[in-house]
């Protein structure tokens, strides 16, 4: 019974780590964690703990929500003593008085001088985006140029890595602000290509069908004065669809957005036909006299 109580104590142990660990992530990201998914990993080690051969069987949701009676308490309070030294690291925190007047290469080396290069990567895209309060950069490639010439090695690829990421997850309408500012795609074919990638993304984050539709709402929205953005966006969603079907994705992907917001993109075909249609001739001016012209010839004396 000691053998078994002291490995008890020991998944206890475990479990108080990986808490602690997820909500000092937290913190210090500026996310929220999903703590299910540490969870997850754990309920494997709940679900049977092994002491000289003899197994203990107990459900992991309940050997979990027993356990983290004990554990919760404790974890909260060391994450609060960790809250000052992120707070610190934090990328939006603290600046100078003058911070928002200098360039945004100024900008950009002040913050690699303060903060991690991860940090960095995200300060530039939040505030490129207008989501740091009071901050801005005006120009996202003059701000990215003078971080990727600046750091070399781990850093260099620790700040690439951050920006690639962060730039994928991105919300759609975040996402499609921010290729705009880095001006690499063609406009007319921005919408296209986010449109083909989209599918990918609802893989990656395992996306509902409720969280799609709030998100194509939204880009909908943010597309307004350009709704052509976003009927290119539907042709290229549209396609992977209908190329992807059956697959891997929940079939309530498939059915609820095959032929989603349909009006839109046959909205965006009958702009395009009126606007490449031959004028029509002014009839008014066809039925005047055309002036002859006077017949040339040459006299000979």
């Amino acid at each position: 019974m000691t053998a078994i109580f002291m490995k008890h104590r020991f998944f206890l142990l475990i479990l108080q780590i990986e808490v602690i660990y997820l909500i000092f992530l937290s913190i210090s990201s500026g996310f929220p964690v999903d703590f299910s998914s540490g969870m997850c990993s754990l309920a494997a080690i709940a679900d049977e703990i092994s002491v000289d051969n003899v197994i203990i069987k107990k459900r992991p949701s309940h050997l979990i929500a027993e356990t983290m009676k004990r554990v919760i308490p404790i974890a909260m309070m060391s994450a609060i003593l960790l809250i000052p030294a992120c707070k610190q690291n934090d990328s939006n925190a603290n600046f100078p008085d003058d911070f928002n007047s200098r360039s945004d290469a100024r900008k950009v080396a002040y913050m690699m001088e303060n903060a991690s290069a991860d940090s960095v990567a995200r300060f530039i895209i939040y505030a490129a985006l207008g989501k740091i309060e009071g901050v801005s950069i005006d120009t996202l490639n003059n701000a990215t140029l003078t971080a990727y010439e600046a750091y070399t090695d781990t850093a260099l690829q620790t700040f690439s890595w951050e920006f690639d990421r962060v730039s994928e997850e991105l919300p759609l309408p975040d996402k499609m602000k921010l290729r705009m500012l880095v001006g690499a795609e063609d406009p007319q074919g921005l919408g296209l290509t986010l449109g083909l990638e989209y599918m990918n993304q609802i893989r990656i984050k395992g996306m509902s069908a409720e969280e799609v539709m709030a998100e194509l709402s939204q880009l909908k929205k943010a597309c307004a004065d350009n709704p052509d953005v976003y009927a290119r966006f539907m042709i290229g969603f549209h396609t992977v669809l209908r190329y992807d079907k059956n697959s891997d994705m929940p079939r309530e992907i498939y059915e609820k957005f095959l032929n989603y917001d349909q009006e839109a993109i046959d909205a965006y075909h009958s702009r395009n036909k009126a606007a490449t249609a031959p004028a029509p001739a002014d009839t008014a001016a066809a039925d005047l006299p055309q002036p002859q012209e006077e017949a040339v010839t040459d006299s000979i004396d």
